[in-house]
């Protein structure tokens, strides 16, 4: 695809590195930042 586009296919792999590497780091302390406030909004119910 990126040929196709005339993208220079190390650019778009070392892209996609980035994209997956940030999603496994940042995930899980998103998540655990959404249980805490959610779990904060919960007990004020």
């Amino acid at each position: 695809m990126s040929i196709a586009l005339g993208v220079d296919p190390a650019f778009v792999s070392t892209h996609h590195l980035y994209r997956v590497i940030l999603l496994v780091v940042l995930a899980p302390l998103f998540y655990r930042l959404y249980r805490r406030l959610y779990d904060r909004w919960r007990d004020q119910l």
